[in-house]
């Protein structure tokens, strides 16, 4: 676990064998490393974008629209929740959970320490809609946009938090 101590004693520094790293663009060239930070977080941005777009569009365009991604029958959001057995209180929290988060999310951009909190919000009310798709046993293709949701709003979580 920890690098060996290097018997040679003609080795330069605190005679720890220096390891090679096995990415193409090592992480002690700076240029290249600062190239790979701006990527991840132009990449980042792009997919805070795209979830808080998606949750606006669901809960202030679509919500009275039938999808064929609404769970059971349901031709609305407030039938949807009905389906997973939720009152129509109950879908109106969740919707302003959701629509503030997707707001904080884009505020984001500019206030970075908004996006934790709210790609974090987002990521658990998205495992909580892909559980209810499963309960209903509705086929997976109806949990596939919650399922990208999910996954979108955790690698913003974590590539915010870690970075």
């Amino acid at each position: 676990m920890f690098p060996k101590k290097a018997q040679n004693k003609a080795l330069p520094g605190n005679g720890y064998r220096v390891l090679q790293s096995p990415f193409k663009y090592p992480l002690s060239n700076n240029s290249s490393h600062k190239e790979l930070a701006m990527d991840s977080a132009i990449i980042t941005k792009v997919l805070q974008i795209i979830v808080a777009l998606g949750l606006l569009n669901v809960w202030l365009v679509r919500r009275n629209k039938s999808t064929s991604y609404r769970g059971g029958n349901a031709s609305n959001i407030v039938e949807e929740f009905a389906v997973y057995g939720f009152s129509r209180s109950f879908c109106y929290a969740i919707g302003t959970l959701k629509v503030s988060a997707a707001i904080a999310l884009l505020l984001g951009l500019q206030f970075p320490a908004l996006v934790i909190p709210a790609s974090a919000l987002i990521a658990a009310l998205m495992l909580g809609a892909v559980s209810m798709h499963a309960k209903v046993q509705d086929p997976i293709s109806k949990a596939l946009p919650a399922s990208l949701m999910l996954a979108m709003s955790a690698a913003v979580f974590f590539a915010s938090w870690c970075c």
